[in-house]
């Protein structure tokens, strides 16, 4: 078993892995260390608990992708507002300040199209 441990949370996740595998990367951590922590064994790790974490993690709690930063961006400009901080981390709560503003966006963008066709 492996455990990964949060200390900001204090929560600790056991892997339930392969024995030959588990050995196998205690003898890589040992060699990290034996190296002075100058292997690339935490760079190559983030990378892939990265790759992994993506495909475990809840779409919700993704980063916000680039159309939604684009769209936020624009309604913050035209109703003058800003992006709360929780919507910078999470797609979920990005979702939710776009549906949220989307009618005041729309309402401003109809009055603006109004405005320029009138004469």
């Amino acid at each position: 078993m492996l455990r990964i441990h949060d200390p900001e949370t204090d929560a600790s996740l056991d892997l339930q892995i392969p024995w030959t595998l588990e050995e196998a990367f205690r003898v890589q951590l040992g060699r990290h260390f034996d190296a002075g922590s100058h292997s690339r064994l935490t760079w190559e790790m983030g990378g892939w608990m990265a790759v992994a974490l993506y495909q475990l993690v809840d779409r919700d709690l993704l980063p916000p992708t680039g159309r939604q930063w684009a769209l936020a961006d624009r309604i913050c400009k035209a109703l003058d507002i800003d992006v709360p901080m929780e919507a910078y981390a999470f797609r979920g709560t990005m979702a939710d300040f776009i549906r949220n503003n989307i009618p005041a966006f729309d309402a401003y963008r109809e009055s603006i199209e109004r405005s320029d066709r009138q004469p």
